[in-house]
């Protein structure tokens, strides 16, 4: 689906949304409708299948919907009432858009805490989840957040902690118990951005070691790690290529001693490129 398909749907549906609501009310707006008019975000699109999923807030209840071409009927997958989640960051589609993960609930602030709008007395926590797209309930994947499916959503990998795990997505079926995330590895620093090599096989991740960063390349198979061109820079934003033969990411000078940042005028980042076998 084009990109200009994608986000011409956005003001179609506020549209809708508006027009709903003016109906209703005999062509007048009251502040009350304005305020509560359902808010479509997080829209994203299925590779390889003419399906959509977004993220709907109408009247403070957040939920995951999707529609499929070519009626575009829109269907509320995870009927999450009123402040039962507060948000649903993460929304990520497999390739054949035959389920949708998600992120239930925001981040973390600085003390660990996970917002509690409803006082619950078992808190919240931030999780992966995983909803099929023709029907079924909802189901929790793991602890974690930013996941990324792999090219077959089989697998979604998650951040928790610094750390890079993997999921399965098979649904756990009647009993509802979730299988457990998989440590993938154990390197310094801070470990996050994971990304998939097309074929499945190896991870490309950015390790954060506060002053300097490195891109790495973890191989699945082998249970390697290669550190791609590291240095004192800063080195972030991996991306691969079609074939999988090589990775671009960007470079950006490592911090100083006594490093005062210019936020109005940072230093432009320079394009790398490297061979993602030999590093």
């Amino acid at each position: 689906m084009r990109t200009s398909r994608i986000a011409a749907l956005v003001p179609l549906m506020l549209f809708v949304a508006f027009h709903h609501a003016a109906a209703a009310s005999g062509g007048k707006y009251t502040l009350e409708q304005v305020l509560s008019t359902p808010y479509p975000m997080n829209l994203v699109s299925a590779r390889n299948a003419d399906r959509l999923a977004w993220v709907f807030n109408a009247e403070g209840a957040m939920n995951v919907w999707t529609a499929a071409g070519p009626e575009f009927l829109p269907v509320n997958l995870t009927n999450f009432v009123r402040d039962e989640v507060f948000e649903i960051p993460g929304l990520a589609l497999t390739d054949d858009g035959r389920l949708t993960v998600y992120v239930r609930n925001g981040n973390p602030d600085s003390r660990g805490w996970v917002t509690n709008p409803a006082s619950d007395p078992r808190g919240y926590e931030q999780a992966v989840w995983a909803v099929r797209t023709n029907g079924g309930g909802p189901w929790r994947v793991c602890a974690g957040n930013n996941p990324v499916l792999s090219p077959d959503g089989r697998w979604v990998l998650v951040v928790r902690d610094g750390l890079i795990f993997r999921a399965s997505l098979l649904d756990p079926g009647p009993t509802g118990t979730s299988r457990e995330a998989e440590l993938l590895f154990r390197a310094a620093g801070r470990n996050g951005s994971p990304r998939w090599s097309p074929d499945g096989r190896r991870v490309a991740f950015v390790s954060n070691r506060d002053d300097h960063s490195f891109v790495g390349v973890y191989d699945l198979g082998r249970e390697k790690i290669a550190w791609i061109a590291p240095g004192v820079d800063r080195d972030g934003d991996p991306v691969w290529s079609p074939d999988g033969k090589r990775l671009a990411f960007f470079r950006r000078p490592g911090a100083q001693y006594n490093e005062v940042i210019d936020y109005w005028n940072p230093p432009a980042p320079a394009l790398w490129i490297a061979d993602a076998e030999t590093g």
